[in-house]
């Protein structure tokens, strides 16, 4: 796996979807 192309930027972008869809899916749960 290269390094090469990987910004900060896309780092968070990454981070930003997964909490985004955990909390979808805590919400989810939650209402049932």
């Amino acid at each position: 796996m290269t390094t090469v192309g990987i910004t900060p930027g896309a780092l968070v972008a990454v981070f930003v979807t997964l909490f985004v869809v955990f909390v979808a899916l805590y919400v989810v749960r939650r209402r049932k």
